[in-house]
């Protein structure tokens, strides 16, 4: 929700009224005056039942120029070498086989297989560049601001 705190304020000049959920919170009983943050697997089971959406990271790119950047490994301590490497190939092995990713959980949720595939490729950067940088450093800046 954080995202959409940064935006409401910032860029849509707004402050709303924020309210936390839990997993029973039936998300279709929103008042019209209401609205609902929805991240990961909730969007794709649930952007059909809206009128309205808006998708954060357009937004985000809107406001600011810069791409958003939604996760990224981090450790609260250092991490010795081989440790790096085992993990940075076991990401290479996922992002060089997202066709057997899609495979393996297109059935599982409510995306199909070929939706995964597109969006794991289409949908998602996998590189920790210097703009990504600069947008998380801007996010952070604006984030202590709230």
């Amino acid at each position: 929700m954080t995202l959409a705190r940064v935006l409401a304020r910032n860029m849509w000049k707004k402050d709303f009224k924020w309210n936390d959920t839990s997993v029973k919170t039936d998300f279709f009983a929103i008042e019209c005056n209401e609205a609902v943050v929805l991240i990961g697997d909730q969007c794709f089971e649930s952007e059909s039942k809206y009128k309205f959406r808006i998708d954060l990271a357009e937004e985000w790119k809107k406001y600011t120029g810069l791409p958003f950047v939604f996760a990224c490994w981090v450790a609260n301590r250092e991490t010795d070498s081989d440790f790096r490497q085992e993990f940075n190939a076991a990401l290479k092995l996922g992002v060089d086989n997202l066709e057997k990713v899609a495979e393996s959980f297109g059935s599982s949720g409510r995306i199909g297989r070929k939706e995964l595939e597109t969006y794991l490729k289409v949908n998602i950067d996998y590189n920790l560049d210097d703009e990504k940088r600069k947008a998380m450093e801007l996010f952070h800046d604006l984030m202590k601001k709230l």
